[in-house]
């Protein structure tokens, strides 16, 4: 019983500390959208498509921490596999 307790801790903590990262990435992407929508606040020679790659990239560490909170939802044991299952999705995005 107090193993299982510790697991249902453990689980909850590598949530948090994931959710915490979802919130903080997710900040720099609308802080960067906020930025560069009607050129306010970026240098106007930067070039539009160079700005939407860079939102583009701000986008894809949210989205693969929370495919990170999937799997630890599915199964706390994956969560140390994570690395390996996410790798490939960070590639691709």
């Amino acid at each position: 019983m107090n193993q299982k307790n510790g697991d249902e801790t453990q689980s909850l903590q590598r949530l948090k500390r994931v959710s915490d990262g979802i919130f903080m990435l997710a900040m720099t992407f609308l802080s960067w959208w906020y930025a560069s929508r009607n050129d306010r606040l970026i240098d106007p020679s930067l070039e539009k498509k160079e700005s939407v790659e860079i939102g583009i990239e701000s986008l894809s560490e949210p989205l693969v921490s929370l495919f990170s909170i999937i799997v630890l939802l599915i199964n706390p044991t994956y969560w140390e596999w994570n690395f390996f299952l996410i790798f490939p999705l960070y590639l691709v995005l």
